[in-house]
């Protein structure tokens, strides 16, 4: 049990590496676009993550509990069903629009493509990021515990 709470923890406390990396590849895909012109409407229309990082968190700890329990089935089944839900919102929730007044049609499609490759990378990065960490606090969970087995079992040695 101690050593599953010690591979959580590990996996908690590295989620802000997740949050990081996250938000370093938004900044970076924006920043290497900062000369295109889009309105207060574009920014105001695609701007929010609402939930993002509570997801991720969630993610994170089930990716831990299930490959801990040797489970990785189930991190597929989330991985196909994340997709399917992302899918299923971009294309019957959100709509862009056709256009924006004051953008050109050519601006607008720029903008389209920079927000989708904003909205790819942050997601990929983040399941990535989440799946390696909880990989990384089963592991140090594990080690702490054959760590602990090997010194048990070497001070009973001396007794039997």
């Amino acid at each position: 049990m101690l050593a599953f709470l010690l591979g959580a923890l590990i996996t908690i406390l590295l989620g802000r590496v997740t949050a990081y990396l996250v938000s370093r590849v938004g900044k970076e895909i924006r920043h290497s676009n900062q000369e295109l012109s889009v309105n207060e409407d574009w920014r105001r229309f695609i701007g929010g993550n609402e939930g993002g990082y509570i997801l991720g968190c969630l993610e994170r700890i089930l990716f831990y509990c299930v490959l801990w329990d040797d489970k990785p089935i189930v991190v597929g089944g989330w991985l196909a069903f994340k997709v399917a839900s992302k899918w299923q919102v971009w294309a019957n929730v959100i709509s862009l629009p056709e256009s924006i007044d004051g953008l050109s049609d050519i601006d607008l499609k720029v903008a389209k493509r920079i927000w989708g490759n904003e909205l790819m990378a942050t997601f990929l990065v983040g399941t990535l990021s989440n799946l390696v960490i909880a990989l990384l606090g089963v592991k140090a969970g594990k080690s702490f515990q054959e760590i602990v087995s090997s010194i048990v079992e070497f001070i009973f040695s001396f007794f039997i």
